[in-house]
């Protein structure tokens, strides 16, 4: 059974006072549907839907009366501002050009000079070392912690990546790398990190 909820802000999310899902839905021109774990939002242009983990599926499917809860209002009504600011250098990262290197704003010269010293070291590889980011240290410790919330943040995370490289180097085109282990259990090593095209197609390896 299908069953539209909307995707206005959180007081029009959630209703458990007897207000009809009509009178919800009609606060907003974007309907939403919670159907076999996943979330379809349906307006004038069309329909997409929005992926929740498998991990969350039963957690969100939960609210809302038993009718399912999307992603966006989920966080309007569990997160708050300190934690939206926290975030936000995060998923839209600052990289600054050194040298020859594009790397993370805040790097440190001790450990890009001590990785370009080592035997064998190459351009491409100094910049994915020092550019890397263990999904896993988001936060540190935290217990609900899995696999399909990594896929996710990680395929995400190389969008975003691609976009901010893109538009703040249009003339340094950059690769960006989800990187997965090959163990999947291995949580602490799904990664993202990034390197110039130019190491690539000089062979440099």
């Amino acid at each position: 059974m299908l069953h539209a909820v909307s995707t206005g802000r959180c007081c029009a999310i959630r209703r458990r006072q007897g207000q009809s899902e009509r009178a919800a839905a009609a606060t907003s021109g974007l309907t939403v549907a919670f159907i076999d774990g996943n979330i379809v939002t349906g307006n004038a242009s069309g329909e997409s839907r929005m992926n929740i983990p498998e991990s969350m599926k039963d957690e969100l499917g939960a609210w809302n009366n038993g009718k399912g809860i999307d992603l966006e209002a989920w966080v309007g009504w569990q997160g708050n501002f300190r934690l939206a600011i926290g975030y936000a250098p995060i998923f839209w990262p600052k990289f600054v050009a050194f040298e020859d290197f594009i790397l993370r704003d805040g790097f440190s010269i001790e450990s890009l000079r001590g990785f370009e010293a080592r035997e064998g070291t190459t351009p491409k590889a100094v910049e994915w070392v020092m550019n890397h980011l263990h999904i896993a240290d988001i936060h540190y410790g935290c217990p609900d912690i899995s696999r399909d919330k990594l896929i996710i943040l990680g395929s995400m995370f190389k969008e975003i990546y691609e976009t901010k490289l893109k538009h703040d180097f249009p003339d340094k085109p950059c690769i960006v790398e989800f990187y997965q282990p090959d163990d999947t259990d291995d949580l602490i090593e799904y990664q993202i990190s990034f390197w110039q095209a130019k190491h690539e197609e000089s062979g440099i390896t």
